[in-house]
């Protein structure tokens, strides 16, 4: 009997292995149009959002569905009352942890290997603006965004359409943290190699 539950518990370990190297993350933000700024009463604004995550395993068979919308979650089915856009306002260090993030990834670029991530982009269409207090990090961070975005762009498009892969990064110096983005995308991310990348980006930001 032992034996058995030991073959068991090895034939389904096997399983999530495989079904984690061949599985696939299907990430699809529809609508997302966020604003924020210091001088703002409200300071975090969320005109529209929606987003749709996949997991297939075997690249096929869809294990789980989740949409996040401005006012709710859904998971399959089953539908939960969340707003976005008060989670996000609550959270007082989102705009400074972005950035803090932006500074981390701009002084560790070989370290944080974003080519191993090999995602499919299918379509991109980007619009951001930004500013902060300090004028040097936001003249600094906009060479790293661009880096990210074309570099994945240059090894990641699905089917070039010049229709579907457009972005523009504009800094705003006005002295004050702002932040405006207008997102529409849908990348594939092999599972293992999602996981793999968040941990190496948990242990570089753990020893910054």
């Amino acid at each position: 009997m032992l034996i058995v539950i030991i073959l068991l518990i090895i034939i389904l370990i096997y399983f999530v292995i495989i079904s984690l190297v061949f599985s696939n993350i299907v990430v699809n933000v529809e609508e997302c149009d966020i604003s924020y700024n210091d001088n703002q009463v409200e300071g975090w604004f969320v005109k529209d959002f929606k987003l749709s995550i996949q997991i297939y395993i075997f690249k096929f068979i869809k294990i789980l569905n989740i949409k996040i919308l401005k006012n709710s979650i859904q998971i399959f089915k089953l539908s939960f009352n969340i707003n976005i856009e008060n989670k996000i306002k609550n959270n007082k260090n989102l705009y400074k942890n972005l950035f803090n993030n932006i500074k981390l990834i701009n002084n560790n670029k070989s370290l944080i290997n974003i080519k191993n991530l090999k995602p499919i982009i299918t379509n991109l269409n980007l619009d951001l603006s930004f500013g902060t207090e300090n004028s040097m990090l936001t003249t600094f961070s906009i060479p790293t965004i661009s880096f990210i975005v074309s570099f994945l762009l240059s090894n990641s498009i699905y089917k070039y359409d010049s229709k579907n892969y457009n972005y523009r990064i504009t800094p705003k110096y006005i002295d004050t943290n702002n932040f405006k983005i207008e997102l529409n995308a849908k990348l594939k991310f092999n599972t293992l190699r999602l996981l793999f990348f968040i941990i190496d980006y948990r242990k570089i930001k753990s020893n910054a």
